[in-house]
């Protein structure tokens, strides 16, 4: 069974997971447009909303002078949504919590793994499906974009692709990093429900950490182990009405400050899933 082959495998079994997000995310991206024009739409209602905005959250997005009027601010709040980062990372949890942790859980490791196929080519394959999960994110977000704009248009002041582009560049950056280190609790965990519980700890736990930090710098430091810390999509968006970030390498959070923290961790968490996988007992 070769690497091609297990890519294609884990693609068709989970095409219903690789599929549905995608959708969603088109269709919510253009109800989030549609919601933009509506508030745009009634000067009053704008006003009133960022009159109502609690200070703390605005400290909590690290964005305090955030305005619902400006296509670029509510665009940046879309990135920093739950459900949107539920519906990019989804697929990711799924395949890492299945390439080890579901067959050993099913007991079917032995016989998959008995094959002329290391294991670790097992997690590769699966990163592949997901590195071309994300990149059709990046393709769908664009599109979505582009047909709600066309659809609702935002007016003046809406973001070009030559800003939008870096910005979706560090988000599925920032997720694939952040599913690499599902692949390691999947490599090490004794079944599909325990791998899905450390990978969803490891997507949300980061996230309220980066919160927690934006709204207290005292504890900021706690979540730059974390890809989350890194990846700050809405951050680029906002980036030329942001203040400096003091006690940083960098001074603004751009796609080129941005993306070396990535390329060190990504490695070393493909690494250690790897090496996990090879080494450990596949039974339970």
């Amino acid at each position: 069974m070769t690497f091609r082959t297990l890519s294609t495998f884990y693609l068709r079994r989970h095409r219903l997971a690789f599929w549905l997000p995608l959708v969603f995310l088109l269709l919510h991206q253009v109800l989030f447009l549609y919601i933009f024009r509506l508030i745009t739409g009634d000067p009053e209602t704008a006003t009133a909303m960022n009159t109502l905005m609690p200070d703390f959250v605005r400290d909590l997005m690290g964005m305090p002078e955030f305005d619902f009027r400006k296509p670029a601010h509510f665009l940046g709040m879309y990135y920093i949504r739950l459900e949107v980062r539920a519906l990019i990372l989804v697929f990711g949890v799924t395949i890492a919590s299945n390439v080890i942790a579901g067959e050993v859980g099913r007991g079917t490791g032995d016989l998959l793994f008995s094959h002329p196929i290391r294991r670790h080519t097992a997690v590769l394959a699966g990163v592949a499906v997901v590195a071309l999960q994300l990149c059709t994110v990046v393709l769908v977000l664009l599109a979505g974009l582009g047909l709600g704009a066309t659809v609702f248009p935002m007016g003046a002041g809406q973001p070009g692709v030559n800003e939008l582009l870096p910005s979706m560049g560090s988000l599925a950056l920032g997720s694939f990093a952040t599913v690499l280190l599902c692949f390691v609790a999947g490599s090490l965990c004794n079944s599909r429900a325990q791998a899905v519980g450390w990978g969803m700890a490891i997507v949300v736990c980061p996230i309220i950490l980066k919160a927690l930090s934006n709204a207290n710098p005292d504890i900021g430091y706690v979540s730059w182990i974390f890809p989350e810390h890194w990846y700050r999509p809405h951050h680029i968006l906002w980036h030329r009405d942001l203040p400096e970030l003091p006690g940083l390498p960098f001074r603004r959070y751009t796609l080129a400050n941005t993306w070396w923290p990535l390329a060190i961790t990504s490695p070393i968490a493909l690494f250690v899933a790897m090496l996990a996988a090879d080494r450990r007992d596949l039974a339970k």
